[in-house]
This record gives C-alpha cells, structure tokens and sequence, in this order.
C-alpha cells in the first residue's frame, strides 16, 4: 500500500523528551502536544507543551499536582514546532529557554536545592 500517508507516533518520538536551549540549557520536558485537525482527517503537531497545565491534565496523577503547585506555579510554555533545531534522544532547541517561557520549574527548584549542604 504505497500511496497510503506514513504513519508516525508523535507521542513515542516526543513526549517525556528532555528540552535543551540553543544554549545548551536543559530548560525542561515535552509533556503534551498541541495537535490541529478535525477529527478523522490529517492532524498536524503545532507545538510541545511544557509545564504544569500539562501535568494536571496529564497521568501524573497527585505527585504531578504537587510538583506542578510546587516547582512552576502556572507557567506553561507551549513551544511552536518551528522553533525545533533537532529531536532524538532529546528535543534541541532554536531559541533561549527565556525566548520560550521555559525553565521556571528548573529555577525554582534550583531555588529550593541551592542552599541545601551539598547540593
């Protein structure tokens, strides 16, 4: 079946990989997708969604809520597919975390441990 559309798991390639920053910053973790389409027909991926609104809507069940009240308060970065330099074992980044709207999770617990003995 030649003609048929090549089939890709976007979810598999993508979601709980680690974000990196055109700096080379880790900056966070693809937890959802923003998908466009209508239902039965071709659907396109328009952005990676990154942060709390993610968790709480996601699987990650009362451990997911606390980290995402915890750590990220209400910052969620929805991060448009052109702005993706690469993606395999982790999703690189074009831009800055702070060009994206993301890290802030990363900066508050960062926040948290740095003054822990040892850290």
């Amino acid at each position: 079946m030649a003609d048929e559309p090549e089939s890709i798991d976007l979810a598999f390639m993508l979601l709980d990989r680690q974000l990196v920053d055109s700096d080379g910053r880790r900056c966070g973790k693809v937890d959802d997708l923003d998908i466009e389409g209508e239902p039965g027909g071709p659907a396109t991926a328009v952005a990676l969604v990154s942060g709390p609104e993610a968790w709480r809507a996601g699987t990650h069940g009362p451990i997911g809520w606390l980290l995402a009240r915890v750590f990220s308060g209400d910052e969620t970065a929805h991060v448009h597919v052109e702005t993706i330099d690469s993606f395999g074992v982790e999703v690189r980044l074009k831009l800055p975390a702070d060009a994206l709207g993301l890290a802030h999770g990363e900066d508050r617990a960062g926040d948290f441990i740095r003054p822990i003995p040892g850290s």
